[in-house]
């Protein structure tokens, strides 16, 4: 029994399974001056011509004690996640709120399609850029 306690002490099991997006966004759709959903988007900007594409969003419920929405904490941006293997910490230092008439999130996928998405991948810590070196 005491090897079981120590293999799961020793592994990453209790760790939070962090990643590095280039932009969170919190996105309010708007219909006229009223506000029809609120969801949250993550970008990455794409190496080969710097344009951003959604890695992945969630919607905002307000009804809920956790909302699903960003927290700032200093420099940082943290968001909540859903990821292929359960949920992911995604962090960044850029954010934006916007109030848009359209979904960027949906115009986006018209470009990507989901399946072509880079997928978030939830078994792995990838380290803030200058935390490469």
């Amino acid at each position: 029994m005491n090897w079981l306690l120590t293999l799961l002490l020793g592994s990453n099991a209790f760790q939070p399974n962090e990643q590095y997006v280039d932009m969170i966004e919190l996105h309010h759709k708007m219909v006229g001056d009223t506000c029809v959903y609120t969801q949250v988007i993550a970008w990455d900007r794409r190496k080969q011509d710097g344009k951003y594409e959604v890695r992945a969003w969630g919607m905002v419920d307000y009804r809920l004690v956790d909302k699903g929405l960003p927290e700032e904490r200093g420099p940082l941006v943290y968001w909540r996640a859903n990821g292929q293997h359960g949920p992911i910490t995604l962090r960044s230092r850029l954010y934006r709120i916007s109030f848009l008439n359209f979904d960027p999130e949906s115009e986006n996928r018209k470009k990507l399609p989901a399946h072509l998405r880079v997928a978030l991948a939830s078994e792995k810590f990838v380290p803030l850029p200058e935390e490469a070196e």
